[in-house]
């Protein structure tokens, strides 16, 4: 038990060696032949052989013979410690990122929220339908906008995903909201002439509905088409306002009694009238006045209105009284519409001259003085 360790140039060789053949060995100094001299030099040499036996094919395996191994140094083990700790660090950072991965993953994919079923928005508001979601704790995006001709401008076509869907809270639902119906060219009225009856064709026959008003105009005739609106491009279904001429603006006529020509015709063209004056007898208006004027009342503006001017009572002619009793000749002025005039001469005679004398024409109720014998 207190014996040492052999080093290596004390240990006995193992027989059958590749040199030998035979038993060779050979005891140190701390042996039982110590302080004697070592065996004979063909064990010497036998040793030696067999360590270089040993070293050469340690080197033809690439392998360093131990006796040539060396102690590493400090550095070398720091540099190994270094190394050491480095993969530790490196472990757990990796531990951290898995851990730290995990983590992520339960809450992008919300494995501990609450699902609900996605309720119906589609035909409400975006402002309706965010109303609805908010008790699930859901989102509402507009994704795109299109026209509709069944769903009003404003609210919702489609929701993505479909109504029922069971949905994570905090969830974000996509959706389509309605323009209205399409665009839909619309067409020229400028030719129609046939009042709101044509136009209320022709704009509903290619989808639109008509509100048609009248308006007076001094340039385009009764029945066509002053104006629409709009023009170009409408939603389908939409309204088109049309107004349609109902002709000259009608106006009312003063009254023109006493008036003469030119004053009538100043007020008429005041208004918007023509003034056409024309000449007639009247036994009540005096001459040079307005007698009547047609029309009366009312009249579309830019039209004629006739008016008649008094030129006093009409002419009338002395009837053939000469040689006629005073009797006679009185009558027959009476009837002609003439005044006879004091009588130059006897009752019961005969007229022999007048003035104005007969054959002469003169206003009717022109007074005629007889002369007779």
């Amino acid at each position: 038990s207190g014996s040492r360790p052999l080093a290596p140039d004390e240990r006995t060789m193992a027989p059958g060696s590749a040199t030998t053949g035979g038993s060779v060995g050979f005891r140190g100094p701390g042996g039982p032949d110590a302080g004697t001299a070592v065996g004979d030099l063909g064990d010497v040499f036998a040793v030696a052989s067999a360590v270089g036996v040993a070293s050469d094919r340690l080197h033809q395996a690439g392998r360093r013979p131990w006796w040539r191994l060396r102690r590493p140094s400090v550095a070398a083990a720091r540099r190994r410690d270094r190394r050491r700790a480095t993969w530790v660090v490196l472990a757990a950072v990796l531990a951290a990122l898995l851990v730290g991965g995990a983590a992520y993953g339960v809450v992008a994919a919300k494995v501990f929220v609450a699902s609900h079923p996605l309720p119906t928005v589609t035909g409400l508001t975006t402002e309706a339908a965010s109303a609805r979601l908010a008790p699930d704790h859901l989102t509402l995006r507009v994704t795109g906008r299109h026209s509709s001709v069944s769903v009003g401008a404003g609210r919702i076509i489609r929701e993505i995903p479909g109504p029922g869907t069971a949905l994570k809270e905090g969830s974000v639902v996509d959706v389509i909201v309605s323009t209205g119906p399409p665009p839909v060219t619309v067409p020229s009225l400028a030719a129609v002439t046939t009042d709101c009856a044509g136009a209320t064709t022709v704009l509903e026959s290619v989808g639109f509905t008509v509100s048609c008003t009248h308006q007076s105009s001094t340039t385009v005739p009764s029945g066509a088409v002053i104006d629409w609106s709009p023009k170009g491009h409408a939603p389908l279904g939409s309204t088109i306002d049309v107004v349609v001429s109902s002709g000259p603006p009608v106006v009312s006529i003063p009254s023109l009694t006493g008036s003469t020509c030119a004053g009538a015709t100043t007020t008429l063209q005041a208004i918007g009238l023509v003034a056409q004056c024309q000449n007639a007898y009247s036994m009540t208006v005096p001459n040079g006045q307005v007698i009547s004027w047609t029309p009366t009342g009312q009249a579309a503006e830019g039209s004629t209105v006739v008016v008649q001017i008094s030129q006093g009572p009409p002419p009338v002619t002395v009837p053939p009284i000469d040689g006629r009793t005073v009797a006679d000749a009185i009558s027959m002025l009476e009837a002609a519409g003439l005044v006879p005039g004091t009588d130059q001469g006897p009752l019961g005679g005969r007229v022999f001259a007048s003035n104005p004398s007969q054959g002469s024409v003169v206003p009717e109720g022109t007074s005629v003085t007889l002369y007779s014998r």
